[in-house]
């Protein structure tokens, strides 16, 4: 298979529509753009005020799970070696935490 900067940008879109979708499905709030066009490679969530974002971090990266916080957002920003399956794991840890 030939990966070029068009593969590697069709993917991630690919990971970040479906980190979109689970965050409707479970209703986080968005903060990035829902619209492809107008979002980048990431994708950024309001988290409730009660929820320390630390904690989310930390709970995720010990299970090799790696996102990061700027204050309440959360930014999931799947990577060219992120696979489906990892950005699946990721929501369902992050529904078990944030739900």
């Amino acid at each position: 298979m030939k990966t070029g900067v068009a593969q590697i940008a069709e993917q991630n879109r690919e990971r970040t529509r479906l980190l979109i979708e689970y965050a409707q499905e479970n209703g986080w709030k968005l903060v990035s753009p829902q619209n492809e066009s107008q979002r980048g490679g990431s994708v950024m969530l309001s988290l409730p005020e009660h929820i320390d974002s630390t904690q989310i971090v930390g709970s995720l990266r010990a299970q090799q799970l790696y996102c990061d916080a700027r204050g309440r957002i959360l930014r999931l920003s799947p990577g060219f070696v992120t696979q489906q399956e990892d950005v699946e794991e990721l929501c369902r840890a992050l529904k078990t935490l944030l739900n």
